[in-house]
């Protein structure tokens, strides 16, 4: 007894559990960029092999965050003072 794909029945629950292999897909318009996709793995694995350069990274970030947060602190208090000084001085229109 033979079933639809030609087998004798008592195979075909086995048959059943195997996965057909997959041809392999055509390449499409993305292909252009294969290059370009395994360049950027290959420099995204190697940015990410040694973990002291996001800390590193992290400091410089939150070192400049500090230095742009006290010159805005600066410029909130003293503000006014600076404004008057160049008024006095003459140079208050180039602000």
């Amino acid at each position: 007894m033979k079933n639809r794909y030609g087998h004798n029945a008592q195979q075909d629950f086995k048959l059943s559990l195997t996965i057909a292999p997959v041809p392999p897909a055509k390449p499409g318009i993305l292909a252009v960029f294969a290059l370009t996709q395994t360049g950027y793995d290959e420099h995204m694995n190697m940015l990410v092999s040694h973990p002291l350069k996001f800390i590193l990274a992290s400091l410089a970030v939150a070192a400049s965050l500090a230095v742009v947060l006290l010159a805005f602190d600066g410029w909130v208090r003293h503000s006014t003072d600076i404004f008057l000084s160049t008024v006095q001085s003459g140079i208050a229109w180039c602000l």
